[in-house]
């Protein structure tokens, strides 16, 4: 009978413990899905900011673009203006 106890109450113990295991596993995977929906939203903001990056190193061309055209029609200007013909049309 001694050994019958024995044998009952590791069992019990095993199946306790199997429960136990399998608790701190759910919680572990919660924990993981709580983590990929973060990386998700990390991932998506990267993105927004990358195309926000490009829109503005395509902003800053033109504009770099349109202040060296500003600058070469002052210069024009001085060098028609030197030349008597500023009023010149295409």
């Amino acid at each position: 009978m001694d050994k019958e106890v024995t044998l009952n109450a590791l069992e019990t113990s095993i199946s306790n413990l199997a429960g136990m295991v399998k608790e701190g596993f759910d919680v572990v995977d919660d924990r993981f899905d709580g983590v990929e929906r973060r990386l998700d939203l990390l991932e998506q903001g990267q993105r927004v900011l990358e195309q926000g990056q490009e829109e503005i190193k395509l902003r800053l061309s033109n504009k770099a673009n349109q202040i060296d055209l500003d600058e070469t029609n002052k210069r024009l200007g001085v060098v028609e203006d030197k030349l008597g013909i500023n009023n010149f049309e295409f």
